[in-house]
């Protein structure tokens, strides 16, 4: 065994981690956390947008992964797909907005495992689905530090509200939920002052 190499490793290891503590306490490092904490501020403020916000606000932030990110043919096609699920997402708002259309669409969901809590899974139900699942595991798509894991996390929960909004836009298309959020009138029951009916008629007849 060469001595030497080891010897060697041992040299290169501590010079690696003097030259990444000197990088840690840099200006530069100081100001990329700032911008990134900036950046989930954002995001945590787009959470309570509308769901247009929502979609165009992650569409654009692919778009810069795509350009920044973009490291191997892996993570490109990952995040185009994300990008094709957003404009997916984009075009369904058009449908479920117009109950009409939006219920013949919903007649071609009738199969086992097509509808969830009575509502189809649709092209944008899918769609929702898909990119979930791919900012709950970032490390597929980019490599990436613990702060920028903590943006996806803040991005992930916005689509996850941008995904109820759309749930209660089907409802809402559909019809579904209405009759239990509308009050139901109670039968009037004549009490004190008041006669029932029968009495009423009894009093006509005399």
């Amino acid at each position: 065994m060469d001595k030497n190499y080891i010897d060697e490793l041992y040299r290169i290891s501590i010079n690696e981690k003097d030259s990444f503590d000197k990088v840690q306490s840099s200006l530069e490092m100081k100001n990329l956390t700032l911008d990134r904490e900036e950046k989930k501020n954002l995001f945590i403020q787009v959470k309570n947008a509308d769901i247009k916000t929502i979609l165009a606000i992650e569409k654009n932030a692919l778009n810069i992964d795509l350009d920044y990110y973009a490291n191997s043919k892996s993570t490109e096609t990952s995040i185009k797909e994300g990008i094709e699920d957003i404009n997916r997402i984009q075009k369904s708002l058009d449908v479920v907005t117009k109950p009409d259309l939006y219920k013949e669409i919903d007649e071609q969901y009738t199969k086992k495992g097509e509808r969830e809590k009575g509502l189809p899974k649709d092209i944008a139900y899918r769609s929702f689905k898909s990119h979930i699942a791919r900012l709950q595991n970032p490390d597929r798509m980019i490599g990436i530090s613990d702060e920028e894991k903590e943006i996806f996390k803040v991005r992930l929960d916005s689509i996850k509200t941008g995904f109820k909004f759309y749930q209660n836009m089907q409802e809402k298309a559909l019809g579904i939920g209405q009759e239990k959020n509308t009050p139901k009138k109670k039968p009037f029951k004549p009490t004190g002052k008041y006669k029932a009916k029968e009495d009423i008629d009894k009093d006509v007849e005399r």
